[in-house]
């Protein structure tokens, strides 16, 4: 008999298993063919760099992606930017690192062609499933409430203070180097703050 988890532990677990939780071969083709907006395709590269970060601090590759690609595409599908753009960006990312020996133990060995490739078409069908299941309404008030002025969160993130501070705004925004959006807009569930506030 398998006892009952205690109800303060039981709250807090998913009722679904990962593996049900992913999209299928059709949904996440139609996920890709529907969400081809880009309203906001500057805050991506915010995505990109916490994946980075993540690979260059040893962490695994394969969670770190599941976790970065889930928390994009659900932007991709609030419409900031194309879900086929994500996954061309952290796709790529994910088999440049994953073809290289690990660095640390939290990572496994080097895999690359079809074994890699199929890893990818997994963690895609989970953070499609994923990013279906996102409250949009929730995730376009964060965005809105933390990167509403694209020129104050730039020039804060890279280390010039308040954009009030420098004077006023550059007539044409300078292109964003990666790592530029706030540590909340990055989806609590997955990140700790305090690691976020490195990126």
């Amino acid at each position: 008999m398998i006892p009952v988890l205690p109800s303060e532990i039981a709250d807090k677990l998913d009722d679904a298993t990962p593996a049900s939780d992913a999209a299928s071969d059709v949904e996440v083709k139609r996920f890709f063919a529907e969400h081809t907006a880009a309203s906001r395709p500057e805050i991506l590269t915010g995505w990109v760099k916490a994946l980075e970060n993540h690979f260059t601090r040893g962490e695994s590759r394969h969670g770190s992606t599941v976790s970065v690609l889930a928390g994009a595409l659900k932007e991709a599908r609030a419409g900031y930017y194309s879900a086929q753009d994500a996954l061309d960006e952290l796709g790529v990312m994910f088999h440049d690192a994953v073809a290289k020996p690990p660095t640390s133990s939290k990572q496994n060995a080097a895999r690359n062609g079809e074994v890699a490739a199929s890893e990818l078409r997994g963690i895609v069908a989970w953070a499609v499933g994923q990013a279906n299941a996102a409250d949009l309404d929730d995730l376009r008030d964060r965005v809105e409430r933390e990167m509403h002025d694209n020129t104050a969160w730039v020039f804060s993130a890279n280390g010039h203070g308040p954009a009030s501070s420098i004077g006023p705004a550059p007539p044409t925004p300078p292109k964003l180097a990666a790592g530029v959006l706030s540590v909340e807009h990055l989806e609590q569930d997955f990140w700790d703050p305090d690691e976020l506030r490195q990126i």
